[in-house]
């Protein structure tokens, strides 16, 4: 969490923050987007905790942002991941991203959710505000951001989150998923061409299809299953359902879709899996009893 310091540092801090360049808000066909990638995140252990204040969001020309008043929201939409250098790997750690209090011109936040701790079975977190864009250039605002294991010290590595900027007024669309990058390089060993390695494997993650997921719609749930048993038999070539890619829809396409159940890519917000899975299953058992039977 913010120590005291922090807090009064940013009661005082002038209208002109010491921050880092910010991902820069633009938008694109009536949706809220960014101008270029995220910049990486660089987390800092001071003996106390291991942290970050950027990056942010912000604006720097006026006629690329957003309209003034466009209130900007984050959401996770998919797990922590995190690049060893070699690859991409599961991890314990968790990284909590704290919404700013207050922007570059000294506006205060206020936000309904304050803090998400992002884990690598995280799903999605909503209803965190980051800031009201008030119009104008050189405009930003920054959170905070700490990275913790559940045992013993974080990994090295580069830690993606995927997120989604949203605009709480109701009047832009979400933007595409992106990936929040954050470096954890204590020893310095990290060269540039390490780090822009394991940002092209976490954006290649965030884009990869997701196994059993029928309809592309990130999740894999019980719509899925029931694409399976509405195209069930001879398929043509490129069948989303026909996972194993043999020309049929069938029981082995649904081993498939059973055993990726529940799981979300980064690419979209899961949908309530639980319900609609275990009707799915049931209708399922019946379906398939029927087919075999042949009656």
């Amino acid at each position: 969490m913010r120590s005291l310091s922090l807090l009064i540092a940013l009661l005082l801090a002038a209208p002109a923050c010491g921050h880092g360049v910010p991902a820069l808000v633009t938008t694109d066909g009536g949706a809220l987007a960014l101008l270029g990638a995220s910049p990486v995140g660089e987390l800092t252990d001071d003996g106390f905790e291991i942290y970050a204040e950027e990056p942010g969001f912000g604006v720097n020309l006026a006629a690329s942002g957003p309209p003034p008043g466009t209130r900007i929201g984050l959401e996770t939409v998919g797990g922590l991941m995190r690049w060893d250098g070699a690859e991409l790997v599961e991890t314990d750690s968790i990284l909590a991203i704290e919404s700013p209090l207050f922007d570059s011109l000294g506006n205060s936040i206020a936000s309904d959710v304050e803090l998400y701790e992002v884990a690598h079975d995280t799903a999605s977190l909503t209803g965190m505000t980051w800031a009201t864009y008030p119009g104008g250039s050189f405009w930003d605002a920054h959170g905070y951001y700490t990275l913790a294991a559940s045992e013993g010290a974080p990994a090295t590595g580069l830690y993606g989150a995927p997120v989604r900027l949203v605009d709480l007024s109701a009047t832009l669309a979400p933007s595409e998923p992106f990936v929040l990058p954050m470096r954890f390089d204590p020893s310095g060993a990290w060269s540039g061409s390490d780090v822009q390695q394991g940002l092209d494997a976490l954006n290649a993650a965030l884009t990869e299809p997701l196994p059993g997921d029928f309809n592309d719609d990130g999740a894999v749930n019980g719509s899925d299953y029931q694409v399976w048993r509405a195209t069930y038999g001879p398929a043509d070539a490129g069948a989303r359902a026909d996972a194993n890619g043999d020309g049929r829809v069938d029981a082995a396409d649904y081993t498939v879709w059973r055993d990726a159940a529940g799981a979300a890519s980064a690419r979209a917000l899961p949908e309530p899996a639980a319900g609609p899975l275990a009707a799915g299953c049931f209708f399922f058992l019946m379906t398939i009893t029927f087919r075999i039977n042949g009656e």
